[in-house]
């Protein structure tokens, strides 16, 4: 239903697939729907008709793909390997929101998890659940303190982030954890590029861990470079600015805060102080 030269208009099943899924769902049984698809489907119909509904997004998983999604979904030993979410899905209502055919990712309520303004999005980028459950916390029990970072050190010293992650469930599984940007709101950016949206958070790095039940990786590092902390302006061309960053390690889309799910924190915040006396400072050019 959709290819070169041919877009959706909605982003809802097409066709009577989702009248077929809500009759069986309508039956109370304990039901998964494995979706097989490119771009994003709304599915908030079916998880609102249903509290024994699982959703499986399974996207287009090559030809042993419905080997994995079985063991996976009858829980055979080592086969607890879900994933995150690399789009945002939003509700059905999205098509009545935007225009599907706008590519800007700025324009009206935005796109993506970087800029989309909208209502709660139905699945965040980054979203994934798993059969066992896990933990974050800082290496050695102690957050770090703020990185401080002048123009005389971008060019050699690196950041370091060091978690440790933990299962605390009772199934072996992997987790994915994420690096994101969170550009603070007083970043001194010249008055032509203040009208630009800045980004809620850019994702910059992430590691995939397996963890056997009850195991714990300790010192898991990220390390970048402050160019890692550049924005894009209006011309296409990326700046470091001078002001206050942050550096979130999560395991869930929640972006607000560090956070509690079953009684586990699924997020780490890092300040991180960029100063340069000169202005911002180029790091990469469009053309």
């Amino acid at each position: 239903i959709e290819s070169e030269g041919r877009d959706r208009s909605n982003t809802t099943l097409p066709g009577l697939q989702e009248e077929l899924a809500l009759k069986l769902l309508a039956l109370g049984k304990p039901t998964v729907v494995v979706l097989l698809n490119g771009g994003i489907v709304s599915t908030d119909r079916l998880a609102m008709a249903s509290s024994k509904c699982a959703l499986v997004e399974a996207f287009n998983p090559g030809i042993r793909g419905a080997e994995a999604l079985a063991k996976s979904l009858f829980g055979e030993p080592g086969y607890n390997r879900f994933g995150k979410l690399p789009v945002t899905i939003y509700d059905s209502s999205f098509s009545d929101s935007v225009e599907m055919i706008d590519m800007s990712f700025t324009a009206g309520l935005g796109r993506s998890y970087k800029y989309w303004t909208g209502p709660p999005p139905l699945f965040e980028f980054g979203h994934g659940l798993s059969l066992t459950t896990f933990a974050l916390s800082w290496a050695g029990d102690q957050p770090p303190a703020t990185a401080v970072v002048t123009a005389a050190s971008i060019g050699t010293e690196l950041i370091t982030v060091r978690v440790v992650l933990k299962n605390t469930g009772t199934r072996e599984g992997d987790e994915v954890l994420m690096l994101y940007h969170v550009p603070g709101r007083d970043l001194k950016r010249p008055p032509q590029e203040r009208s630009l949206r800045l980004p809620h958070r850019r994702l910059i790095d992430f590691e995939r861990v397996s963890l056997g039940a009850g195991q714990a990786r300790h010192a898991i590092e990220f390390q970048i470079n402050a160019t890692s902390l550049g924005l894009v302006d209006t011309e296409g061309n990326t700046y470091l600015y001078a002001g206050s960053h942050q550096l979130r390690v999560d395991t869930s889309p929640d972006s607000a805060t560090a956070h509690m799910s079953g009684g586990s924190v699924n997020s780490l915040t890092m300040s991180v102080t960029v100063g340069l006396a000169d202005g911002p400072l180029l790091i990469d050019t469009l053309l």
